[in-house]
């Protein structure tokens, strides 16, 4: 049996450690193939938004050898690299409006060392952030860049009732209002979170963010439906059916019973957290 991992976040680490990945390259492809793409997607934690991020990151910096053997390997898609932004806000969390500050910027830091763009002098996180965004499109090959945000909620979601969340708040309003700036640079744009805070600018600004949370098209998205579950983990289920003492169906119908019970739009095939 492949081995399973639930602390592993990274596509990469994922098939060169050769983990079991449910091939979700197809859904990927139906939402970044059309063109130019800003997107929201909620789901509850556990559900695979940081794996999706990073899936995309490799895709648009044209890793292809990490995609041989999946679905999009043989659907169309052009498989030429650009810049890549990618904010890990999980790790931006602050106990008020001064510390977000300090952590943001840090933050822009290592993504222009990333990048390979200079140390940026001391200055407001947004105004790097423009910046990079900008040096990056001018060293791309197509002019675009890719931005993708996870877990964009997470500096608020600690400090909810709180005094101090009124200036974080108001710190994430003009960081992320240079999404908006930058849209004529955008390829494509993806925002992650657990909720959705209507009166964040990223949201009453960014009204071209089409919202993928109950869409159809990212349904099944994230999460497992019942059969990727059948299809990926056969010998997996015949263990767990043996260390029951039962049979696979029956091993299968109390997976159904503790981890089913998600549909993200009407007519969707439920999916396994």
């Amino acid at each position: 049996m492949k081995p399973i991992s639930t602390s592993t976040f990274t596509f990469s680490d994922l098939i060169e450690e050769g983990f079991v990945y449910v091939d979700k390259t197809a859904h990927v492809h139906r939402i970044a193939a059309t063109g130019k793409g800003q997107y929201f997607l909620a789901r509850p934690r556990r559900f695979g938004k940081s794996l999706l991020v990073s899936t995309l990151k490799a895709l648009f910096e044209a890793r292809r050898e990490l995609f041989q053997g999946l679905a999009i390997d043989s659907l169309p898609w052009d498989w030429t690299a650009i810049p890549v932004l990618h904010l890990d806000m999980g790790s931006a969390q602050a106990r008020d409006a001064d510390e977000l500050r300090v952590r943001l910027f840090e933050m822009m830091r290592r993504l222009c060392a990333d990048l390979g763009e200079p140390e940026p002098s001391p200055k407001p996180a947004e105004d790097v952030f423009l910046d990079l965004c900008r040096a990056a499109a001018a060293k791309s090959p197509t002019g675009k860049i890719a931005i993708l945000i996870d877990e964009y909620d997470k500096p608020l979601l600690g400090l909810l009732g709180r005094p101090e969340v009124s200036g974080v708040k108001s710190v994430l309003k003009a960081f992320y209002s240079v999404v908006k700036t930058t849209e004529p640079l955008q390829r494509f744009v993806l925002v992650t979170g657990v909720s959705k805070f209507s009166k964040v600018s990223i949201f009453s600004d960014l009204n071209n963010l089409t919202d993928l949370t109950m869409d159809a098209r990212a349904a099944d998205l994230l999460g497992y439906t019942h059969e990727e579950v059948l299809a990926n983990f056969p010998e997996h289920l015949d263990a767990l059916a043996a260390t029951l003492g039962t049979t696979r169906d029956e091993a299968f119908a109390r997976l159904v019973q503790w981890y089913d019970g998600y549909r993200f739009e009407e007519n969707a095939a439920p999916v396994f957290n």
